[in-house]
């Protein structure tokens, strides 16, 4: 069924429940064109996060990475500290990659950090989006940046592009990497805004990441422009739950107990 209202919160970990309970009701818990809009998506409630890395770690599901993982995927938060400038990304993060694959932490499909960094496009020549982006904000002036995201490796928008129709448009898996297609920015005097959006998510093993690797990145990319962060949209075309109806609700008991 479609979501019939926005899911907002303050934090990542509070506007994030309020969608995975909304989903966990929904008919075979799926919802389309789900809504969540956060205050503050760099911020979170770390007990809630605990609850949630518990829940997952007890189902013993199959490959599901930690929730700060999934974060990292977008956001990894000390690799982006070890550098002076973010032009110096893709560079840190090509040093890094032999001891990721060591780690077993690489995607064979790829990083959506990666694609923002160093994405490759037609002429072979990778493109730091990111720095970019961070670049034309800096001289913003208009309020908004309007967008429609037909991306290609050559045509780049304002927004930082993960999903290539290029690249990814005859991968047999259109279910699978990348999910997130497309990250918009707009400026509201000293504050930017920022839009994501997914073509589907699973709410109960990569929602929190997700929110909260894409809230850091919107943190940092304020930091970076001289902006403050503002509210962050994420839009997803199918939302789900990977677990069970029972196990979605005693998460949903335990993480209540946990909210202020």
């Amino acid at each position: 069924m479609i979501a019939k209202q926005i899911y907002s919160g303050r934090t990542v970990s509070d506007a994030w429940l309020q969608a995975f309970t909304a989903v966990a009701e929904a008919p075979g818990q799926r919802l389309y064109h789900l809504v969540v809009q956060i205050d503050a998506a760099h911020r979170e409630l770390p007990k809630i996060r605990h609850i949630a890395d518990d829940v997952l770690a007890s189902l013993k599901l199959a490959d599901e990475p930690t929730i700060v993982t999934v974060r990292n995927t977008i956001f990894p938060k000390g690799l982006v500290r070890s550098v002076n400038s973010p032009s110096d990304l893709p560079r840190a993060f090509e040093e890094g990659r032999e001891g990721r694959k060591r780690l077993r932490v690489s995607n064979a499909k790829g990083r959506y950090f990666e694609r923002l960094i160093a994405l490759h496009r037609s002429d072979g020549q990778p493109f730091n989006q990111l720095a970019h982006t961070i670049e034309k904000l800096k001289g913003a002036k208009a309020r908004a940046r309007y967008e429609i995201d037909l991306m290609t490796e050559v045509d780049v928008p304002d927004g930082l592009g993960v999903y290539s129709s290029e690249r990814d448009a005859d991968k047999p898996s259109r279910m699978g990497f990348p999910c997130l297609s497309h990250l918009a920015f707009q400026t509201e005097q000293n504050r930017v805004h920022c839009v994501a959006f997914y073509r589907s998510q699973d709410l109960s093993t990569r929602g929190y990441g997700n929110y909260w690797g894409i809230g850091q990145l919107q943190e940092f990319v304020a930091k970076e422009a001289t902006l403050t962060p503002g509210t962050l949209t994420v839009i997803a075309g199918i939302a789900t739950l990977g677990i069970t109806r029972e196990n979605a609700r005693q998460f949903i008991e335990r993480a209540g107990e946990a909210t202020p």
